[in-house]
């Protein structure tokens, strides 16, 4: 077994990633890695993962997690690793098997290179924010950097002051307050003959240790610096003899081709690569064809020429065909003759050895291996050599550097003037390039906004936008971006210059394509089903079919990002994958001819009906901050899943992800997409016989309609599921459709006929003999309580409701709970309760991501603003609230926001407070709800006040227009009060 905290944490059980799910999991085994081979008390775990004041189910979910951590540690071959200690746990494993102690033992034994080669990157870097992290982080970095100081002083011991000063610089710029480094650095500037700039070193740390903690620099820098003033003899460098002995230089200037075209932005690229040259002697420039490599690393090499005395060469390997050619590739470049006896390797070393010089290795992908042992080669027996390779996937050797290429940067914003869009480096490209094409192209607004968007839809890729803009002697860029839903037909004419595989953009990914093996090329093609991304859960389920087993799938994937055809990046802790759109459409053709493309779509349906079923239920657990996240990276991929479900004879399927998306969509607002979903599943699915599906679907479907304020539509759909679950003798499902019902009658002022359903759901619910679901009709009997004004009775219910809550580990109903309890308090008159208790709940809340109850909870603070006599702070909470219930459709939430933000208009703009309490009467008319005793007393006062503040005539006609007025004109109204009003008048939408 390995397990790496050096970076990321990666485990592995003999070469096997395991995948060890979330982040408390993860966390854990990190905790229990540091310690390994000593037991760890649960106590000090539950601390390290919870801090101070763990949840009270902390020791229960310590326990799971450690099984959970044995499951997937058995489940790779492995799983007697974690045992129980008396009251804690162990890790056992040998010092060998763990980064942290092979780290330790090679700086004891002065092997500090080797030591540092096992970093990849921040220590626990995906579990710093976990309370136990920061302190080791910081201890390991600490370490890190001992590593590094020890490492140079081999290398100055060695004689190797030249090539340590790039990193040296780099250092003292990192970590300013190092002395050793500022030492060090000076050391090494002036054993290379740069004695004013190890002077000038000195001066830097002196002001830096003065300006940032007030000291002046300690005796032993002062003592080097009189030294090198000196010019003491011991400071000269060792005599380290020569690898080779000299011969003739090749040409000082290199042999760099002249570029034919501008070179346009990519400023920030360059300067990275110039700090990176500076410290590393192997750097490779990887992506996927058409972005840009060569030309970057062509730049790159024109700047960093001048600081190598022999200049720089590139080295071309795309024409290579044959691995054996590569030397004779190097040689010509080099201008090295070939003579008899001498290998043209060694004929290489030869013309190299004492020299300075930088070359440009391109296009090493397809003879990845001799490229890698040339380039090692060369680095091993040519000290002043340094590499700057191309290519479609890293070389692999030890000393390299992998430096991704990012896409160009394209606008994102449709808002941005032209001339910010002119900015943005691949609209500068586009019209660059379209001015050879079309002699005197100068974009007006219209057509720089299409040129932007072509650049956006084609995700930055330089040769795509250059193909992109080479059409435009023929067409506009609006008929450009049409078009592009074929690029790969469109894109095909670039200059007859250009090597055969940049020409087309399909010749581009055909080179790529065609050095994949079988197995990658059936994953490429299968990775199309995808959009928006994916994660290698969901890549093991729809990629693992005829041919390709599930546990194959990882390493798959991993040759395909390696060969940057598949992007990764990191999202709340998970490593995610997507394709560019190029890619996508191309992999989505291969995948229709390996024949069958709906049966990879069905494994991505039944992926992801899966997730969700899991999620449903997560998403009121102790894990939903986490789930929610997890499930917003995913819409896109829910919405293929559902669209091809519903057109490919899969609708009950597609019913059930309806039905399982509802609760997530709910807490992010997207009321609209969910009804729609659901609305075409049940259509699709009419006429079946009765099914848990269909009755839940129908409660789902009516509380859409229930929120939108449609009543009579929501009444008439839990009608219809709870004749469904009767007939299917379903507690549960009656249960629901009960509770729904009791609901509308509450927001209609039907006491008794909210109190019926309520007790008849909370014995439905008993019978079924589900804690979570237990607990709604208890929220719903204390509603109950607060509209009829039993403040005592709603109180003792809602502490009921989030204990049981706590107790279930589901923080969205201690939330909701929470906010219930301020209701209560705030009804009671107790101000400073309510606002501690709509403050708590608003942070957990937002950690669930539920909107909706958030949006609630900041009308809530704004009322009791006003109730507190500080109406100016009322306006922000509920301005915000109103925003989104707006956007959302979420229309019963508007009068009552209207309400209170005519109280905060006040007397001071009486006649808006009457409009806004006009609107609002007409809103509650439409909806047939009702406010509770404590807003209808609010909205009183309010109409007093207006009707105070202006004559008779005056008041009748504000109210009435108020009366008159729609949704969003009453909307943008009361948000101008709030002081939003240029928000509001771009709302993206009307309610419904």
């Amino acid at each position: 077994m390995d397990v790496r905290v050096l970076g990321p944490l990666e485990v592995s059980v003999e070469g096997r990633p395991v995948a060890l799910g979330g982040g408390k999991p993860r966390a854990l085994l990190a905790m229990l890695a540091l310690h390994a081979g000593a037991a760890v008390s649960s106590d000090r775990l539950i601390e390290g993962l919870w801090g101070e004041e763990p949840p009270a189910t902390a020791a229960k979910m310590l326990q799971v997690y450690v099984s959970q951590l044995r499951k997937a540690l058995t489940a790779a071959g492995g799983g007697t690793e974690i045992v129980t200690r008396g009251r804690g746990y162990e890790l056992c494993l040998a010092d060998g098997e763990v980064d942290v102690r092979r780290f330790e033992r090679l700086l004891s034994d002065g092997a500090a290179r080797e030591a540092l080669a096992l970093w990849r990157g921040p220590a626990l870097a995906d579990v710093v924010n976990e309370p136990f992290a920061a302190g080791e982080a910081r201890r390991l970095e600490e370490l890190r950097l001992d590593a590094v100081e020890l490492a140079i002083d081999g290398d100055l011991a060695a004689g190797r002051h030249r090539e340590v000063i790039g990193e040296l610089e780099a250092m003292a710029a990192e970590q300013p307050l190092r002395e050793k480094l500022h030492a060090q650095r000076m050391l090494a500037l002036y054993r290379a003959g740069r004695q004013a700039e190890a002077l000038g070193a000195y001066r830097d740390a002196r002001r830096v240790l003065v300006e940032e903690i007030g000291i002046e620099p300690g005796p032993e820098l002062r003592e080097l610096e009189r030294r090198i003033l000196t010019q003491d003899p011991a400071l000269a460098p060792p005599v380290t003899p020569a690898a080779f002995a000299p011969s003739e230089a090749p040409r000082p200037m290199g042999n760099l081709p002249a570029q034919r075209t501008s070179f346009v932005g990519r400023e920030r690229e360059l300067a990275e690569l110039r700090r990176l040259l500076a410290g590393e002697r192997l750097v490779t420039v990887h992506g996927a064809g058409g972005s840009g490599k060569t030309r970057l690393a062509l730049r790159a090499a024109e700047e960093a020429a001048r600081g190598f005395e022999h200049g720089a060469y590139f080295v071309e390997l795309a024409p290579v065909a044959d691995a054996a050619l590569v030397w004779q590739t190097f040689a010509t470049a080099l201008g090295v003759p070939e003579e008899p006896g001498r290998g043209l390797a060694d004929g290489v070393f030869a013309a190299l050895a004492g020299r300075s010089a930088l070359l440009v290795l391109d296009n090493c992908e397809h003879l990845l291996e001799a490229a890698r042992e040339a380039a090692g080669a060369l680095l091993a027996n040519c000290r002043g050599v340094r590499v700057l390779a191309t290519s479609r996937e890293p070389l692999g050797d030890p000393a390299e550097v992998v430096w991704t290429i990012p896409e160009l940067s394209s606008p994102g914003e449709e808002g941005l003037e032209v001339d910010e869009l002119l900015r943005h480096d691949a609209v500068r490209l586009f019209v660059e390039r379209g001015g050879r094409a079309l002699p005197g192209y100068r974009p007006d607004e219209r057509e720089a906004r299409a040129a932007a968007r072509v650049c956006h839809r084609l995700d930055g890729m330089p040769l795509a936008i250059e193909l992109a803009a080479a059409r435009l002697n023929m067409l506009s860029a609006e008929q450009i971006e049409e078009r592009l839903a074929d690029r790969l037909r469109l894109l095909t004419r670039g200059p007859s210059s250009a090597p055969a595989r940049h020409r087309t953009l399909r010749a581009t990914v055909d080179w790529s394509y065609d050095l994949l093996s079988e197995d990658e090329r059936s994953a490429l093609a299968r990775v199309s089903v995808f959009t928006g991304g994916f994660d290698i859960d969901a890549a093991e389920h729809a990629l693992a079919d005829d041919g390709i087993a599930e546990e194959e799938v990882l390493d798959l994937l991993t040759g395909l990002v390696a060969k940057s055809l598949v992007a990764r990046h990191d999202e709340h802790s998970r490593a995610r994958y997507g394709v560019h759109a190029t890619i996508g459409e191309y992999a989505a053709e291969r995948l229709v001819e390996l024949g069958d493309p709906d049966r990879v779509s069905r494994r991505h349906l039944d992926w992801y009906l899966d997730l969700m079923a899991r999620a449903d239920e997560e998403l009121r657990g102790p894990d939903q901050v986490a789930w929610a996240q997890r499930l917003a990276l995913d819409q896109d991929n829910f919405r293929r899943a559902l669209a091809w479900g519903l057109s490919h004879d899969e609708e009950h399927k597609a019913l059930d992800l309806a039905w399982h998306l509802h609760h997530f969509w709910l807490m992010r607002g997207n009321l609209e997409e969910s009804e729609r979903w659901l609305g075409d599943a049940l259509t699709r699915t009419a006429g079946a016989p009765p099914s848990i599906a269909r009755t839940r679907a129908l409660s789902r479907w009516g509380e859409l309609a229930e929120r939108k304020g449609d009543y009579a539509a929501a009444r008439g759909r839990y009608a219809d599921a709870l004749e469904m679950g009767v007939a299917l003798n379903d507690a549960v499902r009656q249960g629901v459709a009960l509770l729904s019902l009791g609901d509308i009658d509450l927001a209609q002022g039907r006491l008794d006929g909210a109190r019926g359903h309520f007790e008849a759901a909370a014995a439905a619910m008993h019978e079924a003999g589900d804690p979570e679901r237990a607990r709604w009709p208890i929220d719903a009997l204390g509603r109950l309580a607060l509209a009829a004004g039993n403040t005592g009775r709603a109180l003792e219910l809602f502490e009921t409701s989030r204990a049981d809550a706590r107790a279930l580990g589901n923080e969205g109903g201690v939330g909701e709970a929470t906010l219930m309890l301020g209701q209560g308090a705030h009804h009671d008159g107790d101000h400073l309760a309510a606002r501690g208790l709509y403050e708590e709940s608003l942070g957990l809340l937002r950690r669930c991501g539920d909107r909706e109850s958030e949006a609630v909870c900041m009308i809530a603070l704004g009322q009791l603003a006003i109730d507190s006599g500080a109406p100016a702070d009322a306006a922000g909470p509920l301005a915000e609230a109103l925003r989104f219930a707006f956007e959302a459709g979420l229309r019963p939430i508007v009068p009552g926001c209207l309400e209170a933000l005519a109280a905060v208009a006040g007397a001071d703009n009486a006649a808006t407070a009457a409009r806004l309490l006009g609107a609002a009467a007409t809103f509650r008319e439409i909806l047939g709800a009702v406010p509770f005793a404590p807003d209808r007393a609010r909205r009183e006062r309010t109409l007093a006040a207006a009707r105070e503040a202006l004559d008779a005539e005056a008041f009748a006609v504000a109210y009435g227009r108020g009366r008159a007025m729609g949704w969003r004109e009453a909307v943008e109204l009361a948000l101008s009060v709030g002081g939003d009003d240029s928000e509001a008048a771009t709302a993206p939408r009307a309610p419904g």
